[in-house]
């Protein structure tokens, strides 16, 4: 009975299929003819087959870039030019003095070589508080000079003889100096701050030139007519070399803290840099050029005491040590005296 039943639902199924109209076929709700579906299928048997553009070179699609952007650009005029040139990194120190430089040429005008100078004067008047910080330290360095003397000698002595106890003992005497005089023995390493951007102002203007930028190359004031050659009469070479000495025979700090050895050796590396360097782009020159008046013109203004105590700059004290003279003294005698002494001895 039950067998019967189910043959009898399936044939009642099979014959509900089969009175569908066979013209339709429903997708999704959609009434599709077949049709349709010979006509996909012959358009999809006769469509042409796409292929992917083959891409270029990155290599090469960079450097025909950079000579086309190098030969069409007649100047930099807008902020990002560098850019297309391959330089103003965002992630190097070089390329952040590029991104300044080319921010002071587009926004003021000037021409590269008076961009160059005011670049220059501007980072020496932001690092001037650095300055001040060396200074301050420099000089304390000094005052305190004849106190820490004799305590680093004791303690050379005792290392010297491996009493390690007592050498750590003049060392806690050297450290309390420090404390009482409010110094730090790492005080002085406040300078080592402007080196990073004294080098990267040097490598910055040194790719600008070698490149060059547009507009360095037809850059002129006075005698110099191309920032991107030597100056032909090494007068900026002279000039920074002569600023930087100056300024260090006025600095009175540096002078009371170098020894005689050390100061001819600043001066003979000062004057040898002429001509191992004279033949850098005038660019380049102008940089060191002004750095160096800039650096003669604040060491002069710290020279008055008024802008001494302004920026809290202690003065520097006399370390200088009467020696004492182990030699007899004897006092001039006139000729009378000389007898009568020659008297007595008789």
């Amino acid at each position: 009975m039950f067998k019967f039943r189910n043959i009898l639902q399936s044939r009642i199924q099979i014959g509900l299929r089969s009175s569908l109209p066979r013209t339709k076929v429903p997708v999704n709700g959609l009434q599709l003819n077949r049709s349709f579906w010979n006509k996909s299928a012959s358009v999809a048997q006769t469509a042409p087959v796409v292929e992917a553009p083959v891409q270029p070179s990155v290599e090469l699609v960079d450097g025909e870039l950079v000579d086309t952007v190098v030969t069409k650009l007649t100047s930099i005029s807008n902020i990002g030019d560098l850019k297309l040139l391959g330089l103003a990194s965002n992630y190097t120190p070089v390329g952040w003095i590029q991104q300044f430089l080319e921010f002071v040429h587009v926004t003021t005008g000037m021409e590269w070589w008076a961009t160059i100078a005011v670049s220059t004067v501007i980072a020496r008047v932001l690092l001037f508080p650095v300055l001040i910080k060396t200074q301050r330290a420099m000089i304390k360095m000094t005052n305190i000079k004849p106190q820490i003397e004799p305590i680093q000698t004791e303690m050379n002595r005792l290392r010297s003889i491996g009493d390690a106890m007592g050498a750590a003992k003049e060392q806690q005497k050297l450290m309390e100096v420090f404390r009482k005089e409010g110094v730090s023995p790492f005080s002085g390493l406040w300078g080592l701050l402007q080196a990073p951007v004294f080098i990267s102002f040097f490598l910055a203007l040194r790719n600008m030139c070698s490149l060059p930028v547009p507009g360095l190359s037809t850059s002129s004031f006075f005698w110099i007519q191309d920032l991107t050659l030597p100056d032909p009469y090494m007068i900026l070479p002279i000039a920074s070399a002569a600023g930087m000495l100056a300024a260090m025979e006025l600095n009175r700090s540096v002078a009371q803290n170098q020894s005689p050895v050390t100061k001819n050796i600043f001066r003979l590396l000062i004057v040898g840099t002429i001509p191992f360097f004279y033949n850098l782009a005038s660019g380049v020159f102008i940089y060191t050029a002004v750095g160096a008046i800039a650096t003669l013109v604040q060491t002069l203004v710290l020279q008055n005491s008024f802008v001494r105590r302004k920026v809290g700059l202690p003065e520097i004290q006399s370390t200088t040590v009467e020696k004492k003279n182990t030699f007899l003294k004897v006092a001039p005698l006139g000729l009378n005296e000389a007898r009568k002494l020659v008297k007595e001895i008789k």
